[in-house]
């Protein structure tokens, strides 16, 4: 990893089949349940720049029939397999800047049709 790598990390899985629970450096970052589907998690300060870091992945797949709530629950006619299916990559960005604004979104204290709290309307 660059020492001078960016300052925010996202941890990015194209899929892995069925529950993946991650692991960077030693401290947990999240669990994802869905074979085919794409998930990010949060490295934050789990990266360690300018040192090697480590990432551990487990993966479980249920066995077909024992849970209702995994697709597909029943007999297949294909191969069933799990593990990590797609590409994995860290990817970084700098601080996001912070807008200011003022007033409500919609239904959020606001007016129901999006205009501010009286008071609150100029800049």
């Amino acid at each position: 990893m660059p020492a001078d790598w960016l300052d925010h990390s996202s941890l990015k899985f194209a899929s892995a089949d069925y529950v993946a629970d991650v692991w960077l450096n030693g401290r947990y970052l999240g669990y994802h349940e869905g074979g085919s589907t794409p998930f990010a998690l949060d490295a934050g300060s789990a990266v360690e720049r300018g040192a090697t870091n480590t990432l551990l992945v487990r993966v479980a797949r249920p066995e077909l029939g024992t849970r209702l709530d995994v697709v597909p629950w029943g007999l297949t006619d294909w191969w069933d397999y799990g593990g990590i299916t797609g590409a994995v990559w860290l990817e970084g960005s700098r601080v996001v800047g912070r807008a200011s604004g003022r007033g409500s979104p919609p239904g959020r204290g606001g007016h129901p049709d999006g205009r501010p709290e009286p008071g609150l309307e100029g800049g």
